[in-house]
C-alpha cells in the first residue's frame, strides 16, 4: 500500500510486540500509520508520486502475469 521496504521502515519509530497467534514466531513491528504515510510521501515526493509508484508496480505485476500466461499458452500449442 505504501511501497516501502523493510529498510525504509526501520528508519521510523516502532514498537516490538510478541505475535499473539504464534508465540514462537518473530515479534511484530508496529508502526503509527501517520509515520508510515509521511515516510512514503517523503520517499516518493508527495501523494501524487506515491500514486504513480503504486500504478507503476501494478502495471509491472500485470506485465509479468501476462508474460507467464503467454509462455504457458505457447507451451500448450507446442504439444
Amino acid at each position: 500500500e505504501f511501497c516501502l521496504t523493510e529498510k525504509d521502515l526501520n528508519e521510523i519509530p516502532h514498537i516490538l510486540k510478541t505475535n499473539p497467534r504464534y508465540k514462537c514466531a518473530a515479534p511484530m513491528s508496529l508502526y503509527l500509520m501517520c509515520d508510515v504515510k509521511e515516510l512514503a510521501e517523503k520517499k516518493y515526493g508527495g501523494s501524487e508520486g506515491l500514486d504513480k509508484e503504486i500504478e507503476k508496480r501494478k502495471n509491472r505485476k500485470q506485465n509479468r502475469e501476462q508474460k507467464v500466461a503467454d509462455q504457458k499458452q505457447r507451451r500448450r500449442h507446442e504439444l
